[in-house]
């Protein structure tokens, strides 16, 4: 039996990093690239059009805008799963995108070649926060009462 194929949008404002995307996911044998976008509306027609598995999308540093990108494309493709690439690595940001359905977190720099395998683990329907933003993150959501219903054994961490 063949592996099922991973669709993945890669929305980002920078073609060089849109390119450096395409050639890391392309490589990996299970899945393809099935459109990119640059920002705004065009993201949103991508994820409408295609509905892709996995949405790799750029956020702006700390830009509130940037949550509002979330929600568009999640209206647009409301079963895709996003992943978020930031330069911003404050734990705030970390909460306001989860709390929109985002499944991982992860910095730009530097971008990796573990990329395929996040999306495998975001697919698989894990939690992914990169390791540079997982403490300020825990440590941001030690405020609830009940600590079990926060920490989820879902939630990994990369490199």
């Amino acid at each position: 039996m063949m592996p099922k194929i991973t669709t993945v949008l890669i929305v980002d404002e920078h073609p060089s990093v849109r390119d450096g995307l395409r050639a890391l996911i392309s490589a990996a044998p299970d899945m393809v690239v099935v459109g990119e976008a640059g920002a705004g509306e065009s993201a949103a027609d991508q994820a409408r059009q295609w509905q892709p598995d996995v949405i790799v999308l750029d956020l702006m540093s700390a830009e509130r805008g940037s949550i509002d990108k979330i929600r568009v494309v999640r209206r647009a493709s409301p079963d895709s799963q996003v992943i978020v690439l930031t330069d911003y690595e404050g734990a705030d940001q970390v909460l306001d995108v989860v709390s929109e359905g985002v499944r991982g977190y992860l910095l730009k720099d530097p971008l990796s070649a573990e990329i395929a395998s996040v999306i495998r683990s975001v697919v698989d329907g894990k939690v992914i926060i990169h390791r540079g933003v997982i403490k300020p993150f825990l440590d941001a959501i030690q405020v609830f009462p009940d600590p079990t219903t926060a920490v989820r054994p879902d939630v990994e961490t990369t490199p």
